[in-house]
């Protein structure tokens, strides 16, 4: 289980804060500021605690600021339906609320051996064609450029969700340097001097635990298996590091039916093994009702179209 979120970490807020977002801390929990056409919303992420005093603390803040909403990732084991005397809607998660956790504390070898037997074949594979693997925190080295190209094919292809190049960038400056509460890099596998596969890895040094935030792969090389021998290097790197778990920062639902989009990324991750984790169900903390139920219409339009 998480000690706590990164996401609720001084870095993270130093991190928001340096991409431009407006941050407060209330009652210790972090809110991040995010701007909408009809008025700004507050977005606490994991917060470690979610008392009574604690949600009437973050929507006074919220009033405070004219703010439409509070929304609410809460971590294991909370459930909105026992509040009282607030107003809330669920709502869709901003982080994943499914995901996987590997234990990574057994030695290298018997990690490999606890895998799948067709995924450890494909990480042996690449490693047999000669693949190469190379690690930088630069925020304009060709790590993360190689990562950039190719999630704009991975994007299109899968429909996944990459933020803007300086989110990325501003990551790597502010979370590059070794020795820091967070630290970021970007993980690429070549052939030759073509990427195949890459992946951004945060560690939460505190927490002992490494995430596997974003990848993305080449399609045209994919036989290669890049992406197998890319996590396999990202799992080293966290064990190296120190952490005791590696979270693959995303999965669809146990019960989710074939065409969910996440079927196949969900079906490569569990070759690793690791244990299922399932969030607390996501909600929105109402401060201004008429503004959030025009919200809630116009994005509702929106994922329609």
């Amino acid at each position: 289980m998480h000690i706590r979120s990164f996401m609720q970490s001084d870095a993270w807020e130093k991190f928001q804060a340096a991409f431009g977002m407006r941050t407060e801390r209330v009652d210790g929990q972090l809110m991040i500021e995010h701007p909408t056409v009809l008025g700004r919303y507050w977005y606490c992420p994991r917060p470690a605690l979610l008392g009574t005093s604690t949600l009437a603390a973050l929507k006074d803040a919220a009033v405070r600021n004219a703010a439409l909403f509070v929304r609410i990732d809460p971590d294991l084991g909370y459930d909105a339906r026992t509040l009282t005397g607030q107003s809330t809607v669920r709502t869709l998660p901003t982080a994943p609320q499914d995901s996987l956790l590997l234990d990574v504390s057994p030695s290298e070898d018997a990690l490999l051996e606890s895998f799948h037997t067709k995924l450890r074949y494909n990480i042996r594979l690449a490693m047999r064609r000669g693949l190469t693997v190379s690690h930088s925190s630069n925020p304009t080295g060709r790590e993360l450029m190689a990562f950039l190209e190719l999630a704009k094919g991975t994007g299109g292809r899968q429909q996944f969700h990459y933020h803007p190049v300086g989110y990325y960038q501003t990551m790597l400056e502010l979370l590059g340097e070794v020795g820091q509460e967070l630290t970021v890099s970007c993980l690429v596998v070549w052939h030759e001097q073509v990427p195949v596969a890459a992946l951004i890895l945060l560690i939460d040094h505190p927490a002992h635990t490494a995430y596997y935030l974003h990848g993305a792969s080449s399609y045209p090389h994919r036989a290669f298996m890049g992406p197998h021998l890319v996590q396999w290097e990202a799992i080293r790197t966290a064990k190296a590091a120190g952490a005791l778990q590696y979270d693959f920062w995303g999965i669809a639902p146990e019960a989710a039916p074939n065409d969910h989009p996440w079927t196949g990324i969900t079906r490569f991750k569990l070759g690793f093994g690791g244990v299922r984790v399932r969030y607390s169900d996501s909600f929105d903390l109402i401060v201004d009702p008429v503004r959030s139920r025009l919200y809630r219409l116009a994005r509702s339009i929106r994922r329609r179209l």
